[in-house]
Parts: C-alpha cells; sequence; structure tokens
C-alpha cells in the first residue's frame, strides 16, 4: 500500500522510507497499481486474511497476546484467520470451553468447534530468529494447520540489497533474523 502511494509514511522508520521509495522507484507501474487494487481485509470461505489485524488492516497492529488475539476472534466469524506482520510465526487455537492457547509447535490438528489465529511468519525478514522463509499451510480435508519453514540463499539476497542501495540494517537482519 505504501509502495503504491496509498498511505502516509511519516510514522514508519527511516529504514522502512527508503525501501518504499526504493520499491515505488523500482516496481513497474502496472504492479504499482495492482497493488492499491488489493482488498486489506479478504475473506474466502471460512478464512480471513490480513496483513495484520484483520479488525484495524489499516492501523499496522503488530499481534502478539493473547488479549488481541481474544479481540480478533471476537471481531471475526470465520474459523480461520491468517496473519502476518510481526514476521513471528504461531498458530493460537481458541475455543469456547478451553478458552486462547498458543500451541506449541508448527504443527495443530484443527478441532471441531474450535478457532485458530495463524501468524505465517515471513517469506521475507524472518524476525524469531530462524533464518528461513516461513509460511502455513490450511489442509481443510486432512484438519491440520501446519508452518512450514524452508531455507533460502541469505547471502544472495543480502548481496542484492546491498547491490541496490538500500540500508545495511536490512540484509543484517536476514542472518540474524532479528
Amino acid at each position: 500500500m505504501a509502495a503504491a502511494g496509498l498511505i502516509g509514511t511519516e510514522t514508519f522508520s527511516g529504514t522502512a522510507q527508503r525501501a518504499i521509495r526504493w520499491t515505488s522507484r523500482e516496481i513497474h507501474p502496472r504492479h504499482r497499481d495492482a497493488l492499491g487494487e488489493y482488498d486489506t481485509v479478504r475473506r474466502y470461505g471460512d478464512c480471513v486474511f490480513a496483513h495484520a489485524s484483520p479488525l484495524s488492516p489499516m492501523e499496522w497492529e503488530y499481534v502478539y497476546t493473547i488479549n488481541q488475539a481474544n479481540a480478533i476472534f471476537g471481531g471475526i466469524r470465520e474459523k480461520f484467520a491468517f496473519i502476518g506482520h510481526t514476521h513471528v510465526p504461531a498458530i493460537i487455537e481458541h475455543s469456547e470451553e478451553r478458552g486462547t492457547k498458543v500451541v506449541s509447535g508448527t504443527f495443530a490438528a484443527v478441532v471441531p468447534g474450535s478457532r485458530y489465529l495463524v501468524n505465517v511468519g515471513s517469506i521475507g525478514q524472518p524476525r524469531d530468529g530462524i533464518a528461513a522463509a516461513s509460511f502455513a499451510l490450511l489442509d481443510a480435508q486432512k484438519g491440520t494447520i501446519t508452518i512450514r519453514r524452508v531455507p533460502y540463499d541469505i547471502r544472495s539476497a543480502q548481496d542484492k540489497i546491498r547491490n541496490s542501495g538500500l540500508p545495511e540494517s536490512l540484509a543484517e537482519r536476514l542472518a540474524t533474523a532479528r
């Protein structure tokens, strides 16, 4: 949204502002226009997708706590909510009987009557100390949610960042995953 010029960046860090200016210059106008057409919240079947909280997507809330998760569960009707923004993968399960809890590990069997908030992590710039791309898979037929990690060529990505003139901290972050 920022790279498409649809939101201001005055509250963004200096590093983020530089990256957005670079992206705005480098992105093909057709792709920049397409970014402007995306919904901030997308619903499909029993799923809702948002970059940050689906309750207030343009406030860019970092969802870290059970209280925040409970607010999301209270404000949506879908069984599954997929978010990112923190770049930290997690699966949170909610049921009226058992309350809300973070599922340990990277796998959850879907329990009838439960609802799930899934932070998919990040394909780029993981921030959980694990320098690998992260994404989530929902297998509705098997009734499972899985967070997957995939290693990638960090050095090559760092070289591309450095060669483009972007801030060094963006290259360093890939190796530290922080």
